[in-house]
């Protein structure tokens, strides 16, 4: 005798795959807004001039050892190619997802091709964060990442070497971080600002930064608490002071 089917699984399974497939077109309208960003012209800029960045720090770090031997400390040159790839490149990516693009959004057809997947506006917001953050975490991590493992290379030994290496996973968590931090101010700029995000957004960064200097507590801007974070994440790995 075949056993009634239990209503409740009967049940749970079309919640199951209607929430499957929006997760799905989530992941797929970021996607979507992450190709968008990463092709406006700050975009292009940005990849430009991180690979500008990591091939100057290459040389650079080539020149240290040829000039200074094989022990030459790399850590000061790591930090401050991240914050160069950081205040550059990811700055340039933020005030291009700090723009109003809900207009742009509506007349590519954007709005209307994610709402047909069942993606709302509060979604797509988030969707366009998501993709910022990412985008800014990959232009500035990967980069300085390599950076670190071509000096792995030049290292005097082993033990050097890998400390280099795990300094470039440092540097991609740290990546990371300032990609959700960035990302974040952007998406908060675009949406309360709309065509004024990218000015609110520099006035938001520059006018915290201001106000915590004037209290005395410059290490708590947005600039220093990152520059902490990345001093904490390269000093984990004990590539040193450098530069």
């Amino acid at each position: 005798m075949t056993p009634a089917p239990n209503p409740m699984v009967s049940a749970e399974a079309p919640r199951h795959r209607a929430r499957a497939l929006r997760t799905q077109a989530f992941r797929v309208t970021a996607a979507l807004c992450r190709a968008r960003l990463s092709a406006s012209g700050q975009g292009r800029f940005a990849r430009f001039i991180a690979g500008a960045i990591a091939v100057g720090a290459i040389a650079i770090a080539i020149s240290l050892r040829a000039d200074d031997g094989p022990a030459v400390p790399m850590g000061g040159l790591l930090r401050k190619t991240a914050g160069t790839l950081a205040w550059i490149c990811g700055g340039a990516l933020a005030l291009a997802a700090a723009r109003d693009s809900r207009a742009a959004d509506r007349s590519d057809g954007i709005d209307a091709l994610v709402a047909a997947r069942g993606i709302t506006s509060n979604l797509l917001a988030g969707a366009r964060t998501l993709a910022a953050s990412t985008q800014i975490g990959f232009t500035v991590g990967v980069p300085a990442a390599l950076v670190a493992i071509a000096t792995a290379g030049l290292a005097a030994d082993v033990s050097s070497a890998l400390r280099r290496i795990a300094a470039a996973f440092a540097l991609l968590a740290w990546g990371g971080i300032t990609g959700v931090v960035l990302g974040s101010l952007a998406a908060l700029s675009a949406r309360f600002f709309g065509n004024r995000g990218p000015t609110a957004l520099v006035a938001i960064v520059i006018g915290e930064r201001i106000a915590v200097e004037a209290l005395g507590l410059g290490a708590w801007s947005i600039p220093g608490l990152l520059r902490a974070a990345l001093s904490l994440l390269l000093g984990l790995t004990g590539v040193g002071g450098g530069l």
